[in-house]
């Protein structure tokens, strides 16, 4: 506000349209819940660190993978959650070396088997997460192999022994010869 040359107040008045500004801010918005819903909805564990090996993002199929309690997960604290993980590997200095090489950005895509206390075996698919060609973290989904695991196992046994006797078949007798 500002007095006139006659003594009456003048006003300058200054707008601007913001309806590109909240429509962007609003396809974010929705954008960002599609993404969430969609990491929710699959059935690996997802788990996603930046550049800097920091924690940006995990689902609850990968909480429950690995056990995690849901208030180590709310207090976003990295280092709790990597000794919680490390906690529940059969090799925990292993797993650590294993996550460290993941970190690098210069790493190419992997595929490895972690064990774990339990039991079970979880396949690791590590990509890279990238933004027009340039990297931003990693990304780490974790599917339980388990079973599958356990299903090669026994059918490459009834593959090389006798159902009745227990005994190597001839398939694995002429293995064993050759080799």
């Amino acid at each position: 506000r500002a007095d006139g040359a006659d003594g009456g107040a003048q006003w300058i008045v200054v707008l601007h349209d913001r309806r590109d500004s909240v429509d962007a801010a609003d396809r974010y918005e929705r954008m960002l819940g599609e993404l969430q819903a969609t990491l929710e909805s699959i059935g690996d564990g997802v788990f996603v660190t930046d550049l800097d090996g920091r924690v940006r993002r995990c689902n609850r199929r990968f909480a429950q993978m690995w056990d995690v309690p849901e208030a180590l997960l709310a207090r976003h604290r990295d280092d709790a959650l990597f000794d919680w993980m490390r906690g529940r590997v059969v090799d925990p200095s292993g797993w650590m070396r294993r996550l460290a090489e993941a970190d690098d950005p210069a790493t190419l895509p992997a595929t490895d088997h972690i064990v774990l206390q339990s039991g079970r075996t979880l396949e690791r698919v590590i990509l890279p997460l990238l933004s027009h060609g340039q990297p931003l973290g990693r990304v780490h989904t974790f599917r339980d192999v388990t079973d599958r695991l356990a299903e090669r196992a026994q059918f490459e046994l009834m593959a090389g022994t006798d159902g009745l006797t227990g005994l190597a078949n001839r398939r694995r007798l002429a293995e064993r010869i050759e080799h």
